[in-house]
């Protein structure tokens, strides 16, 4: 019992000397992040999808932070900034005990909370992680609509690798376990990440560009590192980036079923149906590029996009300017 306070002592400690470590770092800066990823205050997408709407300028009186999920609640409430935005990018309904105090998606602690689900409240706005993968922040409608022209309708020809993983560590089901001990009898898999890694190369050849080293493959392991069913992160994206086919697990076997096209992805199951048509496409060019110029995105995707921007910039605005009147 006593160590276990110990730990949790130290533990709390580390997370309030890291906010106030952020926050002698955010001094003299307008836009301040707290239980964040690592960003740079400087270049990130936030701040340079604020100052694309010129929010930086005309609402220069505020001070505002950001939050995610990777320390305690109670900082929020410490926190003295005019605007308080929090943003969950993670699957707080893991059972992870950080992350699981942010189920209750604190409404009340922040002017603004952006998530993965699909719920109803005056100051949530649905705004998956995914978003920031594959569009810029100063993307226009124009840029929006292009972008997702380009991903749909991509010419894939002359992958000769058979398939490539990129992560840290296993998912808490295995799956990434599972999926490559499974398909390795097909063919060789790199696993480039530190999970299971034997090559440098996406480090010594492509300095990390995950994109253009994923350009050699035919088929990128891509598991969410849980199931949710709203929950669908970058690992997808990039694998349609690349032009890939997605051998994909998560969101329920169902991701963003508005957004992209579910019969351009392999959804992970362990069964004789699933590698022999893994076993087909890798095998057979033609079936390949068949399969891999299928439109990767839905008819009415780039519209669906464009309105969850249209949304966060319009809650910005009605955000900022009930604040300069307060």
């Amino acid at each position: 019992m006593i160590k276990r306070i110990q730990n949790r002592l130290r533990q709390e400690i580390k997370f309030l000397s890291r906010y106030y470590r952020n926050q002698r770092q955010a001094a003299g800066y307008r836009v301040k992040f707290f239980n964040f990823w690592n960003v740079d205050l400087t270049d990130n997408w936030v701040t340079k999808f604020l100052k694309s709407r010129d929010f930086y300028d005309e609402f220069r009186e505020l001070d505002i932070s950001f939050f995610s999920v990777f320390g305690p609640k109670y900082l929020i409430s410490l926190n003295r900034s005019d605007v308080k935005i929090l943003f969950i990018g993670e699957n707080v309904f893991r059972e992870i005990d950080l992350y699981m105090k942010y189920r209750d998606l604190p409404f009340n602690k922040v002017d603004l909370t952006l998530g993965f689900r699909n719920l109803s409240s005056p100051n949530y706005l649905r705004f998956p992680l995914w978003l920031i993968y594959m569009f810029e922040p100063d993307s226009t409608n124009d840029d929006i609509r292009k972008r997702c022209e380009d991903l749909t309708w991509q010419k894939i020809t002359n992958r000769k690798r058979f398939a490539v993983h990129v992560s840290r560590q296993d998912d808490e089901l295995k799956m990434r376990s599972e999926i490559i001990n499974t398909l390795s009898t097909i063919d060789k898999i790199d696993c480039a990440g530190s999970f299971l890694k034997n090559t440098n190369e996406l480090q010594n050849e492509y300095y990390d560009n995950k994109i253009e080293y994923l350009k050699n493959y035919k088929f990128n392991i891509c598991p969410e590192n849980s199931d949710n069913q709203y929950y669908v992160t970058e690992k997808l994206i990039h694998s349609i980036m690349a032009g890939c086919i997605p051998i994909y697990w998560g969101a329920n076997g169902n991701p963003e079923p508005e957004i992209f096209n579910q019969d351009a992805i392999i959804h992970w199951k362990k069964d004789r149906k699933t590698i022999n048509k893994i076993k087909k496409l890798h095998s057979s060019n033609h079936e390949f590029e068949k399969f891999a110029q299928q439109p990767r995105l839905k008819p009415g995707a780039a519209d669906k996009i464009i309105e969850i921007f249209q949304k966060f910039e319009n809650k910005l605005i009605q955000i900022f300017e009930n604040n300069l009147r307060m």
